[in-house]
């Protein structure tokens, strides 16, 4: 008995197919707003390596130089702010906090070197 051939058909998107497509487009806005992996997958609901997925696949760099947050890291631990406060502040890993307070230790040196030597001086 001869095999039947198989028909082709054009598959349509489901409904999944496009609910990921229109995941992928807002992450994608989320991504280019400057915001990363963990802050978007609290946003939609995502594991952030969920989001780090996408970000490979939509071919969109990881911004590890930060300057927004850099700037605010350095600006509350400036302000007294201990490491797991900024930490839960600003969404990002202790660790984080850490590499940009070490990367800046001597920014934050003369900082404190200055503003001490304006307390001291006689007004």
């Amino acid at each position: 008995m001869p095999r039947k051939k198989a028909t082709v058909t054009k598959t349509m998107k489901t409904p999944a197919k496009e609910n990921k497509n229109a995941l992928a487009a807002h992450i994608k806005e989320l991504l280019e707003m400057g915001l990363n992996n963990s802050q978007i997958g609290r946003l939609v609901n995502r594991h952030p390596s969920t989001i780090g997925d996408y970000r490979d696949r939509l071919g969109i760099e990881i911004n590890k130089h930060d300057k927004a947050t850099t700037y605010k890291v350095l600006d509350l631990y400036r302000q007294g702010f201990t490491r797991t406060s900024i930490q839960a502040q600003l969404h990002i890993s202790r660790q984080r906090v850490s590499q940009i307070l070490l990367k800046h230790e001597s920014e934050l040196a003369a900082a404190l070197e200055q503003l001490e030597t304006e307390q001291l001086a006689p007004n």
